[in-house]
């Protein structure tokens, strides 16, 4: 007999207003982030599935790299609100931005990755859209 291993991620208490964001240490956010930039930049490359993947890598790498992402931040840094301000700048000094060497560039990437996991975790997926789609057109 299998033994099964339950998977549970629950955010709800962040939804329902439970839990502040600033109880729930920034790199959270971050490594949650990381993980919805890739997915995200990922399904944009692939776009319809008519691509070679070599080639949906080289469209995505903006969107995953930390250069990438530093500039995406800069490109939607104006169209962030107070709360997403504050939360893109908690993880710009974070531990974890400082670790990657304390280089700009990585504190920025750090910053949009937070942003994005908040934004996630929140259920907010109409704001990460809308962040997107300015973030892609810096490629058109």
């Amino acid at each position: 007999m299998r033994s099964v291993i339950p998977i549970k991620v629950d955010f709800s208490g962040i939804l329902e207003g439970e839990i502040k964001y600033s109880e729930i240490p920034v790199d959270v956010y971050a490594y949650i982030g990381d993980a919805v930039m890739n997915l995200i930049a990922r399904m944009y490359a692939v776009g319809d599935g008519r691509i070679r993947v070599m080639n949906a890598q080289r469209k995505a790498a903006i969107f995953e790299s930390a250069v990438g992402q530093a500039k995406l931040l800069d490109t939607i840094w104006d169209l962030l609100k107070g709360e997403e301000k504050t939360i893109a700048s908690r993880g710009m000094n974070s531990k974890g931005a400082r670790r990657r060497g304390n280089s700009p560039v990585y504190r920025k990437s750090t910053g949009l990755e937070a942003l994005m996991g908040y934004l996630f975790l929140k259920g907010e997926s109409e704001r990460i859209n809308e962040l997107f789609h300015h973030m892609s057109r810096i490629l058109e």
